[in-house]
């Protein structure tokens, strides 16, 4: 099972299957490790999509893999098209995109 513990956009993701505390206490580990300097926060993810695929970012979220942490992002291109694209969460680096 892949883990949640994210954001779309600002508020919490809200998952039918996971109860609210353990969703709550990994929102809660996610913003220490963000506080730590573990993973990028939302600000700088937001600056990295603008720069590295020339999009707007419109949905967001963090997941626990297997190898790590990684934001799966949504991004707004200038031409209205909508991407998908997979981001390191501890780098920024654009794992995949599509």
């Amino acid at each position: 099972m892949i883990a949640v513990a994210g954001v779309y956009g600002a508020g919490p993701v809200a998952l039918a299957a996971a109860s609210p505390v353990v969703q709550q206490s990994e929102q809660d580990d996610a913003l220490k490790m963000m506080k730590r300097g573990e993973i990028l926060p939302y600000s700088r993810i937001r600056s990295i999509v603008r720069k590295e695929l020339g999009g707007t970012l419109v949905g967001e979220k963090l997941r626990r893999t297997n190898s790590g942490w990684v934001y799966e992002v949504r991004v707004r291109r200038s031409d209205g098209r909508v991407m998908f694209a997979i981001l390191d969460a501890k780098t920024g680096r654009i794992i995949n995109r599509y």
